[in-house]
């Protein structure tokens, strides 16, 4: 499963912004319905790809938002097939092929880009 850095407008208020917060994409779609639409989850970037079984990503869904265990079975369903990469949920991103991000290696770097912290000092999915 895909992991990225993104910035979560807290109930689409673009004054109420957590930043640079690390999340699957799994959990994207689950942030998008909690707070109200697609443009609540802005500046996706994706960092690394985890091997994660799709049980395990779901109670860790569960436990880091357990109010809102019943929209996790409602979007997801019973038997879920979760979404892997952001192509998955229709999020592009140019910079980053997904085939190049693999188990924590950052894609080579453009002649633009800009100095990132190493993926080692980037924190895996939150555990709540």
């Amino acid at each position: 499963m895909q992991v990225c850095k993104a910035d979560i407008s807290i109930a689409s208020d673009r004054n109420s912004v957590v930043c640079g917060k690390t999340v699957t994409v799994a959990e994207i779609v689950l942030l998008r319905h909690i707070h109200g639409g697609e443009d609540t989850v802005s500046n996706i970037i994706p960092v690394k790809m985890n091997k994660v079984a799709t049980k395990d990503e779901i109670a860790r869904l569960k436990r880091a938002y357990r109010s809102k265990a019943g929209l996790i079975d409602e979007l997801f369903g019973k038997v879920p097939k979760l979404p892997v990469t952001l192509a998955d949920i229709g999020v592009d991103h140019p910079e980053v092929d997904a085939a190049k991000v693999k188990s924590g290696r950052k894609a080579p770097a453009k002649k633009d880009d800009v100095d990132a912290p190493s993926l080692e000092d980037m924190a895996g999915p939150p555990e709540v």
